[in-house]
């Protein structure tokens, strides 16, 4: 039997009702975030430099200000189209690719055999996703490596169904678009297709076919690579050093698992020599590795929070998805392999950024939609009130709503004090010939002072440092102050070489502090 016979339904199309509230909440919930008025985040402010950089002096200035510039080249190129500044056209772009994310999010709940319902229900639960909405105001390449591998995982799905030549070449390019975002979308450049290997009603030879097909465009790259590399030996060029982060790339598909077990080792040492009794020096590996998962398993929860985490276990106790092989399956391999890349991650690093795990969780957020509808449906058909099971669907919704109210309302730290500052400073400087010295790149980069010179002042001997040989090279100084570092900065401020001009904080003392050196 022919795969193409079983599979005759393979447009996989949301209603545009759902897709018409999932834009216009994306909108509202972006200019939200956005009233927040809070600096972007600090890789942000490289990212937006490497795009300004590219803008003033094409790709090559890209890639010394930055080795891996697509995302910043992107909105390099959306600021010259719409004439934004850079910052605007981030916001801009990251917009656009949020809500596309939600877009295919939807898509592919439909594609793991989401009813109508479900998919409402999807559109509503990741629309006030409270990480996908704190990301809209941030200045990351998650945006666009989400965006692009869950468009990539979705064509996939599409292949393994119909073998289509257009969905073979279709998903490859999107991975290629995800990892010029970030690298680790290689990992599922390389290791996505193989699960088609498994796949049912066919024979194995039949499947090797397949696997050829879907890998069409990694043959392609890898002829281009070969000719590259040996026009490069020929001419003595190292080609490597001008493709960024590519021999990154090749590194850990070499050699990951020996960096990996270098570190663990290395931390054994240190963990048997410095922390273990000798009656448990055996159990060093254990102790290392336990620590790491637990980690792991707190950030997944804490990026989920608690109610979501309990929906996706409760969908998996209950297999709930109804999709075919080739959705269930595919999903399922691509969270393995997320998981395997940022074990990876983890194990040689000993730490892991939140957002690493951002993919992963939306895959695994997936299975929330159907959770919420088999409760719902067990809660509709409880006819007594007075009992347990009556409560279950109503607690279930608090506690969504809770975890959904930081999509609109800011719990964090307020860093308006921040903008006030640098607005202060460039109504009042830009223009002039001044040298102003900073300790916070978040402060420089909104005050567009083009003579400025930053400095990094954690401590007492950081600042007496500065004091003693940088402060005659500055002119003005624009200084943010940490209410736990408020100390360290008095004798500075009261300096009879600085005269206060102004100060701007927020309500829990934290400050910055604009100061003029007297001649």
């Amino acid at each position: 039997m022919k795969i193409k016979s079983i599979y005759k339904n393979t447009i996989c199309r949301a209603p545009a009702d759902i897709f018409l509230v999932a834009f216009i909440l994306s909108t509202l919930l972006t200019i939200i975030r956005i009233s927040f008025r809070q600096p972007i985040n600090l890789d942000g402010i490289l990212y937006l430099n490497t795009a300004s950089a590219y803008l003033q002096n094409g790709i090559k200035a890209a890639l010394l200000a930055y080795p891996w510039p697509f995302y910043s080249i992107l909105i390099g190129v959306t600021a010259k189209v719409t004439s934004l500044s850079v910052l605007h056209a981030a916001y801009l772009l990251n917009f656009i690719l949020d809500t596309c994310t939600v877009f295919i999010f939807i898509l592919l709940t439909r594609t793991l055999g989401a009813s109508r319902r479900i998919q409402w229900i999807g559109a509503l639960i990741i629309s006030f996703y409270p990480l996908l909405n704190r990301l809209k105001i941030d200045v990351v390449r998650d945006h666009g490596y989400i965006v692009f591998a869950l468009l990539g995982i979705f064509l996939f799905i599409k292949y393994a169904r119909t073998l289509q030549w257009r969905y073979a070449i279709g998903w490859a390019v999107s991975i290629i678009l995800a990892s010029l975002f970030r690298i680790e979308g290689f990992a599922f450049f390389y290791f996505l297709p193989l699960i088609l290997l498994f796949y049912p009603a066919i024979k194995f030879l039949r499947r090797t076919i397949l696997l050829a097909k879907s890998y069409t465009v990694h043959f392609i790259l890898l002829f281009l690579m070969l000719f590259i590399t040996y026009y490069s030996y020929s001419h003595t060029i190292s080609w490597l050093s001008h493709f960024g982060r590519i021999p990154e790339v090749i590194q850990q598909t070499l050699y990951g698992f020996i960096i990996s077990w270098q570190v663990l080792q290395s931390k054994a040492i240190i963990i048997k020599e410095q922390i273990l009794s000798i009656y448990a020096i055996q159990d060093k590996f254990i102790f290392i590795i336990g620590g790491l998962l637990a980690i792991y398993i707190k950030q997944i929860i804490d990026m989920l929070s608690l109610p979501y985490a309990l929906l996706i276990l409760y969908g998996f106790v209950k297999k709930l998805f109804s999709g075919d092989f080739a959705a269930k399956a595919t999903w399922f391999w691509a969270i393995l392999i997320n998981i395997f890349v940022t074990l990876i991650f983890l194990s040689q690093n000993f730490f892991i950024n939140v957002r690493y795990l951002f993919l992963l969780c939306l895959l695994l957020f997936l299975m929330i939609p159907f959770s919420l509808e088999s409760i719902y449906l067990y809660w509709k058909s409880t006819k007594k009130f007075f009992t347990a099971k009556k409560w279950i669907f109503p607690l279930v919704l608090i506690g969504i709503v809770y975890a959904s109210i930081e999509s609109v309302v800011y719990f964090g730290t307020s860093k308006t004090y921040i903008l006030d500052a640098s607005t202060w400073i460039n109504q009042n400087f830009k223009g002039k010939n001044i040298i102003l010295c900073s300790n916070d790149k978040q402060l420089s980069f909104y005050a567009e002072i083009k003579n400025t010179q930053n400095y990094t002042i954690k401590d007492e001997q950081d600042l007496a440092k500065f004091y003693q040989k940088d402060l005659d090279q500055c002119q003005y100084l624009a200084f943010k102050i940490d209410r736990q570092q408020k100390t360290i900065f008095e004798n500075l401020i009261k300096n009879s070489k600085l005269l206060l001009l102004k100060t701007f904080h927020n309500n829990r003392g934290d400050q910055t502090v604009i100061l003029r050196k007297l001649i």
